[in-house]
């Protein structure tokens, strides 16, 4: 089974090499946008597209007030800037790859198996026809981890018993990537009709699911969230659920108090958590992977440094949306006049 994979990626430089060495084993193109990064994630994409890992590598430098293709389909769903990247990507690689199946992945997102079973095994069983919906298993930071790895896949070693069944990332087969309507929506979580809003078939995956890492290190968190939760508020058709987490953690990530490891890992543990009968706990399940030990040194993050970054680009953004304000009010009272 032919795969392609798509992915943005912005200050992800401690796991970008980690995941594509790993999918480069049985994804046959990966396409990656590197949206402002921060750090140096784009000079280790290049260092391995120089290797000759089957990778293309593009720049997303679209703005937070961006309103091209941006729209609200109904209450509950729209099209942010993303989305409309991801839903353009996946037409363009029906059209040009006509894989077996598209599969939209974060950078903190690994394929993986059952324990026994090969990636070719798992797809052999996947339905061609509809969508297939794969679960996450979400990997959380402990005291326990050998901080001198590098390697996300062989330092991060345990991951929640359970993660809440209601959140999947879609992958998409030919058949359902070719549909003229057919639209990602925001997080890659489903494929609806961009006109209606119908979502497309899925099933649950059988043998397959998602390595989830979102929190690696108390730095990668706080540019994470101090970052995204900005540009996510910003969004035009974000919706009332959209990035709660996010801005759950928004007061503890920009309190300049130092996060002990202990805390980092019980905010990893209930990440996202939705559920409050039950609690996960940790269990130690370390993925299987080919990756290797890392070959390119990570620069550091500087959380303020990319909050400021973030901060300038949004007063930017309010500029020029009440320049057009103003020249729009202005033309409205020519034409009072006239």
């Amino acid at each position: 089974m032919r795969i392609v994979s798509m992915t943005l990626t912005r200050n992800d430089a401690d796991v970008i090499e980690a995941f594509v060495r790993h999918h480069a084993a049985f994804i046959e193109r990966m396409l990656v946008f590197v949206h402002r990064c921060s750090d140096n994630t784009q000079e280790i994409l290049d260092g391995l597209v120089a290797e000759g890992l089957p990778l293309e590598v593009a720049s997303y430098d679209a703005a937070d007030g961006q309103t091209a293709d941006v729209r609200r389909i109904t209450d509950d769903a729209g099209m942010n800037r993303v989305s409309a990247l991801f839903s353009r990507t996946l037409a363009d690689v029906a059209e040009r790859h006509a894989p077996d199946f598209v599969l939209p992945l974060d950078s903190d997102e690994f394929l993986t198996t059952a324990e026994g079973q090969s990636i070719d095994e798992a797809l052999d069983g996947l339905s061609t026809s509809k969508g297939t919906a794969l679960g996450w298993k979400t990997y959380v930071p402990t005291p326990l981890d050998d901080i001198a790895e590098t390697n996300v896949l062989r330092r991060i070693l345990h991951r929640r018993d359970r993660d809440d069944v209601r959140f999947t990332k879609i992958m998409c087969p030919f058949a359902v990537a070719r549909e003229p309507n057919a639209m990602l929506t925001s997080g890659n979580h489903h494929v609806i009709d961009r006109e209606t809003a119908r979502p497309f078939d899925e099933e649950a995956a059988r043998g397959l699911h998602l390595a989830h890492f979102p929190i690696r290190s108390e730095a990668q968190l706080r540019a994470k969230i101090l970052s995204g939760h900005l540009s996510l508020t910003a969004s035009p058709v974000r919706g009332a659920l959209d990035g709660y987490h996010w801005r759950r953690l928004y007061p503890r990530c920009k309190d300049v108090r130092p996060m002990p490891m202990d805390e980092l890992s019980e905010i990893a543990r209930l990440y996202g958590w939705a559920e409050s009968a039950f609690e996960p706990r940790l269990v130690r399940d370390p993925v299987k992977t080919s990756s290797i030990a890392q070959r390119y040194a990570v620069q550091p993050l500087e959380p303020w440094s990319i909050l400021a970054d973030n901060a300038e680009h949004l007063a930017n953004e309010v500029h020029r949306l009440a320049r057009d304000r103003l020249d729009l009010e202005e033309k409205i009272r020519r034409a009072m006049k006239a």
